[in-house]
């Protein structure tokens, strides 16, 4: 059975799109740019942003849900003669 992966969220495009820049604005204030610290600055940068900024990313993970659930729709059906009755 093949398993795809979902599309990203609005916050996971936000992340992969500002990773950097929270990197080194943790670096210039001198603390260690780890995966924690990384993670908890780009969340209160996300929390920061109005609800335009939001819907840029926001439209961005809509389209890529509607893509996916174009190209990866299933149909199961199932032979009921193949089934045991108990």
């Amino acid at each position: 059975m093949v398993s795809h992966k979902l599309p990203a969220t609005s916050f996971f495009l936000y992340l992969r799109e500002n990773r950097k820049s929270a990197t080194a604005a943790l670096e210039a204030e001198g603390a260690k740019p780890g995966v924690v610290a990384v993670s908890q600055k780009l969340s209160g940068m996300w929390k920061t942003l109005s609800e335009a900024d939001k819907e840029t990313y926001t439209a961005a993970a809509a389209k890529e849900m509607a893509k996916f659930k174009e190209e990866y729709v299933y149909v199961v059906r199932v032979d009921l003669s193949l089934c045991s009755s108990v």
